[in-house]
């Protein structure tokens, strides 16, 4: 009967501790970096901060399929406003929970094209490029069909953060998608 009573005990132990290991990983994620949170109400494994919602891929896709991802998805790939943002998506490369290995990635895709102006480099969502954080001697355009950006991962640590001009025909196993949510009478909703 003890045998019972100490594999029971120890069954719920162990049930305990999963869930407490659960909540404290969900209070760490949260508190990270101020204003970061793995937020409910963007969908399971977006996170939020200032008003949208992201999630970081890793599958292996062009520019364009990466985008059609995100679009399916009621994102698109990401529009960085400005040093705030950057230093988030710095930081969610290690929060973003079923990413494998975030040393080892190199780069990923984000928002930003001069597809259409050779030179002027616009945002997905039609923004004008504003903020920047090129790596020196980027953009440089150094075979002629480097028309899209990257942000450089944690592989790269000299460079990590900044942005690379990328070839068109390049594929990328990791990107970046980020939504708007929006507040509708007191509960957040994903777009």
């Amino acid at each position: 009967m003890l045998v019972s009573f100490l594999s029971a005990l120890r069954h719920i132990c162990s049930n305990m501790y999963r869930s407490f290991k659960m909540v404290l990983i969900l209070v760490l994620n949260m508190s990270l970096v101020d204003g970061i949170s793995p937020a409910v109400g963007c969908g399971y494994l977006w996170y939020e901060f200032n008003g949208s919602c992201y999630r970081m891929y890793q599958r292996s896709n062009t520019f364009e399929e990466a985008r059609s991802f995100c679009q399916n998805d009621g994102a698109d790939l990401v529009v960085i406003a400005n040093e705030e943002e950057n230093q988030f998506l710095k930081e969610l490369f290690y929060l973003q929970e079923d990413l494998q290995s975030p040393e080892t990635i190199w780069h990923a895709f984000i928002g930003l094209t001069d597809m259409a102006k050779e030179g002027t480099h616009v945002w997905v969502d039609g923004t004008p490029l504003s903020y920047s954080n090129w790596v020196a001697g980027d953009p440089n355009d150094s075979d002629g069909t480097n028309d899209i950006v990257e942000i450089v991962g944690p592989y790269i640590p000299s460079n990590y953060g900044r942005w690379v001009d990328s070839s068109t025909i390049k594929t990328s196993e990791t990107y970046i998608c980020e939504r708007k949510y929006r507040q509708k009478t007191g509960i957040t909703v994903s777009e």
